[in-house]
């Protein structure tokens, strides 16, 4: 899907809620960019590294890769993607790092897969998907309600882009949206402050793998499943917002 700029994209995106759901579009009175603040902008991504990083620095190259992720903190507002109100999210916002030649050579050879195995359907390239999570509030396991098409962004390394969905992801109140990353996505901000974190769909036993070795792969795409978001990232912020479209409440009904 093209990248488009903010306005344009809340446009094509309003267009094709009201072909959706016309009517229920037409009462709604608000669009809300979840994760967006104005005292929290976007801190710079951690791509690429300066010259001569040392391996183990915390200014390395960091990326997410083959999870799904959900933001906890953003500076003083917690759970800042979590829903109030049933509706519809409708766009996608990335702030993207351009990782140098070497970082994606890395990256698309230790993450990425080949389009021939049916194993590793989505190829080397750094792609995502919206997740629409329920929290089961417990062991930190959250399931999968909803979610949008993969999107590929490596066209578009080094840019704060919108995408408009191509189909809105319907939201029930209580629900949280996360990334999917089946591959990688070099959107992430790190090192930061205490006051930034995301939960991963690792299981808690994955967090800190050894030295030379990475995650294995956890990206949570089977809706209706439940995985453990067993692994909580301090010092780190998934650079996403997401453009959601409240729908008007009806007397006597909730979701599920």
């Amino acid at each position: 899907m093209p990248p488009v700029r903010r306005r344009l994209a809340l446009v094509l995106a309003c267009a094709l809620l009201l072909i959706a759901a016309q009517a229920a579009f037409a009462d709604s009175t608000r669009v809300d960019e979840l994760g967006e603040y104005s005292d929290a902008p976007f801190p710079n991504a951690s791509c690429p590294a300066p010259p001569n990083t040392p391996p183990d620095s915390p200014n390395q190259c960091f990326v997410m890769a083959r999870a799904t992720g959900v933001t906890m903190q953003i500076g003083n507002h917690h759970n800042p993607f979590h829903v109030k109100q049933r509706g519809d999210i409708v766009a996608l916002t990335l702030q993207l790092s351009k990782p140098n030649a070497s970082e994606i050579d890395y990256f698309k050879t230790t993450f990425g897969g080949s389009r021939k195995d049916p194993n590793t359907p989505y190829g080397a390239a750094p792609q995502v998907r919206v997740a629409v999570l329920k929290p089961l509030h417990t062991k930190h396991r959250f399931v999968l309600e909803a979610e949008s098409e993969v999107i590929d962004v490596e066209n578009h390394l080094g840019q704060t882009v919108t995408f408009a969905l191509r189909t809105a992801v319907p939201i029930h109140k209580d629900r949280v949206v996360g990334l999917t990353v089946p591959t990688w996505l070099p959107a992430l901000g790190h090192p930061l402050g205490s006051n930034q974190a995301w939960r991963a769909s690792y299981r808690d036993t994955e967090c800190n793998p050894a030295a030379g070795k990475t995650r294995p792969p956890r990206a949570h795409e089977a809706i209706g499943t439940y995985k453990q978001y067993g692994c909580f990232f301090r010092y780190e912020r998934p650079l996403y917002t997401v453009t959601y479209v409240p729908k008007p409440a009806t007397t006597g009904t909730s979701g599920p």
